[in-house]
């Protein structure tokens, strides 16, 4: 019996669709990893390692020019953890909630424990891009909020260069306003910290002058309740922030001014995603050359890329269950996601347009 000629074309349309999408698939992904059971709370690039931070508090490192190889892994008794430049550490340790422990990731007896007060709780970490500059976010403990265990007053601290103590920068005092800070990142230079969280019932967003010891400029953002992730660019000129919503802020870091307000309106369309969660940016990143900033999106786990410039969208690509976290290769080309809750391999896949 012949076949129809419509059939014909249809089955050869349907396998070259097939061969295509395959083929795009091996030409983006680059590499799996194997990942933590638990889940990945932090990850990110530091020179040319890419650290893993599990939710149980194991740390993953790669090197980017050798992905092939298995990756050095330690745990660590600790609720808040970095892995640094040149394999230094600084975590919380679980049983003294009072100090601030740093030291190195190959030498357990080089440490210094850094007390910072019964009366505050270390709410954040955050670092520079490079690795070497760290700040302390401290929420008061006797300012706490009876609604909602948020506070009214922050503190922020700089790790010295020395590694050996905590050194005061500024305490944010909001009287009958209430703070809940969630993330915290320092400019390459270590000029400015900057801090993102809610204010109230709106998204919060602050940049610090760190020699000044002052404020550069606060900003609320009524459409958002929070923001979540808050990230500078290479050149510290603007500092990115996001959460609920549908937008990645970008602000001039100096004065405060809204430079980019990137949409991500297409996104509940993708995966046809049916949630009751709102949307929101669960993480945020500029590539290391400084030319795309890139944020996962929750709860379709969607990754957009935009040119930094011209804030045009560079593409939207899947993510994985959970995202949580997105970090860039040294040279920009490549980027890696993870989830918190995702226990399957890592995917080191092609930027868009690279």
């Amino acid at each position: 019996m012949k076949r129809s000629p419509i059939i014909l074309f249809s089955i050869a349309f349907i396998l070259v669709i097939i061969i295509m999408f395959v083929a795009n698939y091996k030409s983006t992904l680059q590499h799996e990893l194997d990942v933590p059971v638990s889940g990945i709370e932090r990850l990110y690039t530091i020179g040319n390692s890419l650290v893993a931070v599990s939710t149980s508090k194991e740390v993953y490192v790669w090197n980017w020019n050798r992905m092939s190889d298995k990756p050095t892994i330690k745990s660590f008794g600790a609720s808040i953890l970095l892995w640094l430049a040149e394999g230094k550490l600084v975590w919380l340790p679980h049983e003294n909630s009072d100090k601030i422990v740093t030291g190195n990731f190959g030498d357990d007896t080089k440490q210094n424990r850094l007390t910072f007060g019964t009366d505050w709780q270390c709410r954040q970490l955050g670092m520079s891009r490079t690795g070497q500059l760290v700040a302390a976010a401290f929420t008061d403990k006797e300012k706490v909020s009876r609604n909602f265990g948020v506070y009214n007053r922050v503190r922020f601290e700089m790790l010295s260069d020395d590694w050996d103590e905590l050194v005061p920068v500024i305490t944010i005092d909001n009287k009958k306003d209430v703070l809940l800070p969630y993330e915290l990142a320092v400019s390459d230079d270590g000029a400015f910290i900057a801090s993102v969280g809610q204010k109230n019932k709106s998204a919060w967003v602050v940049a610090v002058d760190v020699a000044q010891k002052q404020i550069l400029w606060e900003q609320t953002i009524q459409e958002s309740e929070y923001f979540t992730d808050v990230a500078f660019s290479p050149n510290g000129k603007v500092v990115y922030a996001g959460g609920e919503g549908k937008h990645l802020y970008g602000f001039e870091t100096i004065s405060g001014k809204v430079v980019r307000q990137l949409l991500m309106e297409e996104v509940s369309d993708i995966n046809k995603t049916r949630s009751f969660n709102k949307q929101r940016v669960t993480c945020a990143e500029v590539s290391p050359d400084g030319h795309i900033v890139a944020a996962g999106v929750s709860p379709s786990n969607i990754i957009y890329f935009w040119d930094t410039m011209t804030g045009a969208t560079l593409g939207i690509m899947e993510g994985c269950y959970g995202l949580n976290n997105l970090a860039f290769a040294p040279d920009s080309s490549t980027f890696v996601v993870a989830g918190r809750n995702y226990s399957g391999s890592l995917r080191v896949s092609r930027v868009p347009g690279k």
